[in-house]
């Protein structure tokens, strides 16, 4: 039974990783536009909105 929760559990995992990384939509900026995920993206996004700069 342990083996199936710990496959169980990767598998969810791996789905969750799998939807962060796959980017999201946003109209912020007054039209719909598609923004990469990816944990780079993350970190800068992260980065630019600590620092309270604009990206744009």
């Amino acid at each position: 039974m342990i083996r199936i929760d710990a496959i169980w559990l990767a598998t969810e995992r791996m789905d969750m990783r799998a939807g962060i990384v796959a980017g999201f939509v946003s109209d912020a900026l007054g039209r719909a536009h598609t923004y990469d995920s990816q944990l780079e993206d993350q970190l800068n996004l992260n980065g630019v909105i600590l620092s309270g700069a604009d990206s744009g």
